[in-house]
């Protein structure tokens, strides 16, 4: 985990679960389930979280930088296209997810 993202790292693990449970319920009734993990996104939250981020946390960031929304959003819809189940945003991304293969989209 990337220090710095506790906060983060509960919701995300329950939304993927929740997301892998229902996939597997709705196969019955045709419905596909997927979760997005996108990373930075330019909003007034981002600007308030980049106020107090620790040093550390930047400097595993690196050069990730942040994306608009429209730019996440066409993003996660090319992937969902492609039928990507987890989708991060970003190469760091898929490195820290735990899914049998790299899925970069």
């Amino acid at each position: 985990m990337i220090p710095g993202y506790a906060g983060y790292a509960p919701a995300k693990a329950a939304l993927r679960m929740l997301a892998d449970t229902l996939r597997e319920e709705c196969i019955l009734y045709d419905i596909d389930i997927s979760c997005s993990f996108p990373a930075n996104i330019l909003t007034p939250g981002f600007e308030e979280e980049e106020k107090t981020k620790p040093d550390i946390t930047r400097t595993i960031e690196g050069t990730a930088g942040a994306e608009t929304p429209e730019v996440v959003a066409k993003r996660i819809i090319s992937c969902l296209e492609k039928g990507h189940k987890h989708i991060t945003y970003q190469f760091v991304g898929d490195l820290v997810k735990v899914f049998p293969r790299l899925t970069y989209c």
